[in-house]
């Protein structure tokens, strides 16, 4: 087996550069944002109060801790709008503040100066007591209208059978000063276990003619609904338009644990395959096998692709932690993944897999220069991001290694793919 597993390391060359962008507080569970408008900056958050930024296109970081009286409590997004705004949404923790408890509502922070400084934040979704959880923003490029959505809880963690998650949808016309009161966006609810009978993960994207979609994970699979009202209804009836073998919860060695949320993406470019609806997930075919998969719709979400599995190994062994996303300027797609194809044990790599053709074929490779071993004992983060503009590609990853942890990216651009 040594000599096979060395000639496949052989055969799987690293492309870019890898880049640390901080160690410091032990980060996890990063996401990233390439600014659409001024591509050498980039912003990125972590776990738990973690904000980076880079002014030269990734190659050099600096970092604060992100404070406001709501409590910065993880769960970070952050986003840019087109005038250079920054936003970065998390969760909350206000036990100093009266009425304030544990996930007790959703928390904008905006900056208007490069991230210099901060608002003390903004929250949403605050209903006694009730706890909100795992948001995810998009920004409307035609208006700049900001669509926020997220599950709401009775009670996190009750196993009461009457306590019941639902996902919400909130929407901002004024760069995030004020949001509309919260509409519920499914009618098959879930429980408050945050498991696979959970209805968890919403994401929200809007096609050409202006209709809304989000996708989120439930008991039944993948689910998906539809508005044509800017979000202010929503159709009767989700679909399950994907169902999941393992659910989105399950088990990868070494991680306390994984999930396969959905990431819903819609093509925006003036490709051929503009207005197509992708939906990329993740997949325990058994318990030595997990991979990812992408579905898509060309009829705004009436029917979907059979799935189609992005990793191209046949190696029986692990695939997730996936993030996906779409250069809006070619249509090309990209996924980064934690892979385990060509490591013994728990020892893992991150992939970037790519497609020129709408997602119908793949193409794939290592882009860590070096591998880790997580510790089952030490929360390893549920997601890791990516993002792509105009030929570039920065993904970013969590990394253990001597029983601490840091956050990575790779100067990966569209010309060095083969």
């Amino acid at each position: 087996m040594k000599p096979l597993l060395f000639l496949l390391l052989l055969s799987s060359p690293v492309w870019g550069q890898n880049v640390l962008i901080s160690k410091t507080d032990n980060p996890k569970e990063a996401c990233i944002k390439i600014n659409p408008k001024k591509l050498n900056q980039i912003i990125a958050g972590s776990v738990m109060n973690g904000f980076h930024i880079s002014n030269d296109t990734g190659r050099t970081w600096t970092s604060m801790k992100m404070k406001s009286t709501y409590n910065v409590w993880g769960d970070p997004v952050v986003d840019i709008d087109k005038q250079g705004k920054f936003y970065f949404f998390h969760l909350s923790n206000p036990r100093k503040l009266k009425g304030g408890y544990y996930i007790d509502r959703i928390v904008l922070q905006t900056s208007e100066d490069e991230g210099k400084t901060w608002t003390d934040g903004t929250g949403i979704g605050y209903y006694p007591p009730k706890q909100q959880d795992k948001q995810w923003c998009f920004i409307n490029p035609r208006n700049e209208e900001i669509y926020l959505s997220w599950t709401q809880f009775d009670k996190y963690g009750s196993k009461k059978r009457t306590d019941k998650s639902n996902i919400l949808f909130s929407r901002s016309i004024n760069a995030g000063k004020n949001w509309s009161p919260p509409v519920k966006i499914n009618n098959t609810p879930g429980d408050c276990q945050d498991d696979d009978k959970t209805v968890e993960g919403a994401m929200t994207e809007v096609d050409k003619y202006g209709t809304l979609y989000c996708s989120w994970a439930g008991k039944k699979g993948i689910y998906f609904n539809t508005s044509t009202n800017q979000g202010a209804s929503w159709s009767k009836k989700e679909n399950v338009i994907q169902k999941l073998k393992a659910g989105w919860s399950f088990d990868i060695p070494g991680l306390d644990r994984a999930n396969g949320f959905p990431i819903l993406k819609v093509d925006r470019s003036n490709s051929i395959f503009n207005n197509t609806i992708y939906i990329t997930y993740a997949d325990q075919r058994d318990k030595n096998n997990t991979d990812i998969f992408l579905i898509k719709s060309t009829d705004g979400g009436s029917s979907w692709s059979e799935a189609i599995q992005v990793n191209q190994d046949d190696s029986k062994r692990h695939q997730f932690g996936m993030w996906f996303d779409i250069d809006q300027s070619t249509g090309i797609l990209y996924c980064m993944y934690y892979d385990r194809r060509y490591t013994q044990g728990n020892e893992t790599d991150v992939f970037l897999a790519y497609s020129k053709d709408g997602g119908q074929t793949f193409k794939e490779k290592k882009i860590n220069e070096k591998s880790f071993t997580p510790d089952s004992k030490k929360f390893f983060g549920d997601y890791n991001g990516l993002s792509v503009e105009q030929g570039i590609i920065r993904p970013i990853w969590t990394h253990y290694e001597n029983g601490s942890f840091s956050i990575w990216t790779d100067l990966l651009n569209y010309k060095d793919l083969p």
